[in-house]
């Protein structure tokens, strides 16, 4: 069966296992700075949720953290903006408007 790799790479193989990395270590660390990076933005979004929320962070935090894909946490935090009039200048700012 094809794999998404095989339209960059014509017949790749991939090989999955824990120590693919052990003989490059320069790619160990970067992956390994894509993972901490990763965790900073999604620790830094839960804290916009809360920011946006206010009083009411602890339930909006547990609703968000049942949501597991991506698209649809920054859905929720695009509409709890929305809701928020005090934090809709926040996501024009950033160059969200809450617009779909």
């Amino acid at each position: 069966m094809p794999n998404p790799f095989s339209r960059v790479v014509r017949d790749a193989d991939i090989y999955l296992a824990t120590n693919i990395l052990d003989d490059k270590p320069e790619m160990a660390a970067v992956v390994g700075r894509i993972f901490a990076l990763w965790a900073s933005i999604e620790h830094r979004l839960r804290f916009l949720l809360i920011e946006i929320v206010g009083t009411r962070a602890q339930a909006a935090i547990a609703i968000y953290e049942y949501l597991t894909a991506e698209h649809l946490r920054l859905k929720a935090l695009d509409q709890a903006a929305k809701n928020s009039t005090t934090h809709r200048k926040l996501f024009r700012a950033a160059g969200r408007d809450g617009g779909s």
